[in-house]
């Protein structure tokens, strides 16, 4: 923890203004050159005041995830003096992420923390070359630096229950939109392996109810087009799909739209879109990082820097689950009896107790966490 008075923070602002050729405060902003900087705290009036540097790997509003760790972390801000968040924000993108860790590193801040599936190798650099900053890698494991602790879901684990609700439901084929093939579908942007790590726990799941039922598979080379998405969504359901699961960021909103027009279900990842598409999407593999940001800010905060190291987002601790199904109840309305409706709920919650008990072990795509299974790990 920092003792900051205003002088300070003017001088750390100017410094950063010198690197970055931006600043702006929560009452006006100001750009010049690449990058804008948002501050949301008031100065510690002489206090001891932790400072916080959120660098966004692009603009505000242009990730909900990211969204949601800065407004959380404004909330703590807004209510305890003693602690300041600045946001940094990427307008050029990978143009600006090098000055914008440099900056943070820089200004002397107590934690720089980032959503870095994009930006890694240059946190790791920047990471290298001030080893006295700390930084929080979210969303990708950084391994080996002792200045960085990473932020992580397994998202393997995600769609688990995900795969077993849409494993009981399209056993159901008295319900509106199943049919009597025993078929759910996975598409997916492209076949990286994020998008492989997820399909491993969703087949894993979807066979833990009935390994007779087919998993169909199609993969793009797109993250951004919805149209493709939806051709692929389509493809599917004219082959007896009725459930499918859509991995492409906001893409997979395409996905959904050809469910909603062709007769079959959805479930999105990371997000929750039940109130998009009331009664065709099923579920979402919704994913919180605060949890484990929370924690590692806490640790921090308490003098404890436990460094290259992995504190999880778990089903345990609110980091992960599935939306409540509560628009597609509704949808499905008389053709299901709550005692049907409560067996799906067990069935997902049961999934998630095993995960989280270790009863059930979630098989992953191999080779895509850089660490080994006894890497140090909070949960």
């Amino acid at each position: 923890m920092k003792k900051v008075k205003r002088i300070a923070g003017i001088f750390l602002s100017v410094l950063a203004i010198g690197i970055l050729g931006g600043c702006t405060a929560e009452s006006g902003e100001t750009r010049e050159g690449n990058t804008v900087a948002v501050s949301s705290s008031e100065d510690g009036g002489g206090e001891d005041v932790f400072r916080v540097c959120f660098v966004h790997a692009s603009t505000i509003g242009d990730n909900e995830n990211t969204d949601a760790i800065i407004n959380q972390l404004r909330e703590i801000a807004a209510s305890d003096a003693s602690f300041q968040v600045d946001v940094l924000e990427s307008p050029n993108l990978s143009g600006d992420w090098e000055n914008n860790y440099t900056a943070a590193a820089i200004g002397g801040y107590d934690l720089i923390m980032s959503l870095t599936p994009q930006s890694a190798e240059t946190m790791a650099a920047v990471a290298e070359k001030y080893p006295d900053a700390r930084f929080v890698s979210i969303d990708n494991a950084i391994v080996g630096h002792g200045n960085i602790n990473n932020v992580m879901c397994n998202v393997n684990e995600s769609f688990y229950p995900a795969g077993v609700v849409a494993a009981v439901v399209t056993t159901m084929a008295d319900l509106p939109r199943i049919n009597e093939d025993k078929k759910v579908g996975f598409v997916a942007g492209k076949d990286t392996p994020f998008a492989l790590d997820c399909l491993a726990g969703f087949e894993q799941g979807v066979h833990s109810v009935d390994p007779g039922i087919e998993v169909v598979t199609s993969f793009g080379d797109t993250f951004s087009d919805p149209v493709v998405l939806k051709e692929y969504s389509i493809a599917q359901i004219n082959d007896g799909v009725d459930i499918l699961a859509a991995i492409a960021g906001s893409a997979q909103l395409g996905a959904f739209e050809g469910c909603d027009q062709n007769g079959a279900y959805g479930i999105a990842n990371g997000m929750n879109y039940d109130s998009k598409y009331p009664g065709t999407m099923l579920t979402g593999a919704v994913r919180n990082y605060w949890p484990a940001v929370k924690r590692v800010l806490e640790d921090t905060r308490n003098g404890v820097w436990n460094g290259d190291s992995l504190y999880l987002s778990t089903f345990g601790n609110g980091g992960m689950q599935l939306t409540d199904m509560s628009y597609w109840r509704e949808y499905v309305g008389e053709a299901l009896s709550d005692e049907e409706f409560q067996k799906i709920l067990d069935a997902a919650q049961s999934a998630m107790n095993q995960i989280e008990a270790g009863e059930v072990v979630v098989n992953q795509y191999p080779g895509f966490r850089q660490y080994s299974s006894d890497y140090k790990t909070f949960r």
